[in-house]
């Protein structure tokens, strides 16, 4: 398996914590005999940094592409490959964790048909969502090959939708518009810092 880590960041700013869990992410995946990259592009501007990555993930051919917020620690060793599974048990061309929002009781997941607020309540198990948010965000590249440039956008206000409409709730508006599906999977904890820790 070909995986890459990108993490957009501004002036190459990286939480010591969020350092951690990524190298442990990439020890387990030499362990188990597997390529893992960690790409960091730094811009002022995120979606610059998230096309840029995504752009590198399909021109050498990565198997997965994991976005990673430069901020957020998981308790997991092993997520990735968890999500994968969760994956292929779905037929979901995206996953992603859940992820407290900063300063908020909300996570960074909604659905449409509850004119995307985001998520309150996690479910059980993983869960089909309509858009979720990349602090920690898998993707199968070979679905993302299939969806235009720029990949990610970010709109100010539609009428059916929240005032600010972030590029990432965009690229799964992109990705469900051609049939691919989005789900949340609350099995593995995050940690948001800032100033402190939303979990």
């Amino acid at each position: 398996m070909k995986l890459l880590i990108a993490t957009p960041c501004l002036n190459n700013s990286l939480d010591s914590r969020m350092v951690g869990s990524v190298l442990n992410v990439i020890l387990e995946g030499v362990k188990r005999g597997d390529e893992v990259v960690w790409d960091r592009p730094s811009s002022a501007i995120l979606s610059y940094n998230r096309n840029v990555s995504m752009d590198k993930a399909i021109k050498e051919n990565f198997d997965w592409f994991l976005y990673w917020d430069a901020d957020i620690e998981v308790s997991s060793v092993d997520f990735v490959y968890g999500m994968i599974d969760t994956s292929f048990k779905y037929q979901a061309a995206i996953v992603g964790l859940p992820v407290r929002l900063k300063g908020s009781d909300k996570y960074n997941f909604a659905f449409k048909d509850e004119k995307y607020i985001n998520g309150i309540t996690l479910p059980p198990e993983p869960a089909l969502v309509d858009v979720i948010g990349t602090g920690v965000m898998l993707l199968d590249v070979s679905m993302v090959r299939d969806i235009p440039k720029p990949w990610f956008t970010f709109t100010d206000t539609y009428n059916d939708k929240p005032g600010f409409w972030p590029e990432d709730w965009n690229f799964c508006e992109k990705a469900t518009q051609i049939g691919r599906k989005v789900y949340v999977d609350p099995r593995y904890e995050t940690i948001h810092w800032g100033t402190y820790g939303y979990r």
